[in-house]
């Protein structure tokens, strides 16, 4: 499960079966109500949620642990480019999915309900259902690496830098394990006398480990020479 697009398709299964199983929790017979004792309810939540919430999130979180040690560049058209990390994405989708689950109305509670406010209760789960697909199809955000320079692309916006517009020496490592930017600053003066203008990349969100992407950034960005071989 290496593939970005393996590993995609293995998240909307896994949300698929969040869905279902969060559906049917609402329809068994031992749900607790306002008159269970305290303890039951406990029991009932620990037990319920080990099993709607533990299963398709833990079998994620072995898949993710996998997809994690794949990630880093691909070779396309001449350039190095990062795609959008699937992890990130799995995980909202998943995550979504199972909230749907929770508006799936039961066959015995439905009975009662006229059709137009049952389509109305069901409407959020469509929403929710909806967003985590898009998620999974709409691949971004993506950083290519060219011998001019580096394209960030986001859902809405295309920002295009030279390798002469970033600052020498940069962008250094991050400090934290997990970050969600990236910062390169720029050769160019910021809002401020003692600041420089940066740009953000949000790699928080891209299929690679940050240390790398800083380090291959700036190896570009210090040696001109070596730019022209990120075309072959």
């Amino acid at each position: 499960m290496t593939s970005p697009t393996a590993f995609r398709w293995a998240a909307f299964g896994l949300g698929l079966l969040a869905f279902a199983l969060r559906a049917a929790e609402k329809m068994l017979p031992l749900r607790p109500t306002y008159t269970t004792a305290p303890v039951g309810i406990v029991g009932y939540v620990v037990i319920v949620g080990l099993i709607v919430v533990g299963i398709p999130f833990g079998v994620f979180a072995l898949l993710a642990r996998r997809a994690r040690r794949a990630a880093g560049f691909v070779r396309r058209d001449g350039r190095l480019v990062v795609e959008a990390s699937p992890v990130a994405a799995g995980t909202q989708a998943v995550l979504l999915m199972s909230l749907a689950g929770g508006f799936a109305p039961s066959p015995m509670g439905s009975r009662g309900i006229p059709a137009n406010l049952l389509l109305v209760a069901t409407l959020p789960m469509g929403i929710f259902v909806g967003a985590a697909i898009a998620i999974l199809l709409v691949r971004r955000p993506e950083v290519e690496l060219d011998p001019e320079g580096l394209t960030i692309r986001r859902l809405r916006r295309e920002t295009r830098l030279g390798w002469d517009d970033l600052l020498p020496g940069g962008p250094l490592p991050p400090t934290r394990r997990w970050p969600r930017q990236l910062r390169l600053h720029l050769n160019a003066p910021g809002p401020f006398d003692d600041m420089l203008s940066s740009e953000d990349v949000p790699v928080g969100w891209l299929h690679i480990d940050a240390t790398s992407l800083a380090d291959t950034i700036r190896h570009y960005v210090d040696h001109p020479e070596l730019r022209p071989t990120l075309a072959r």
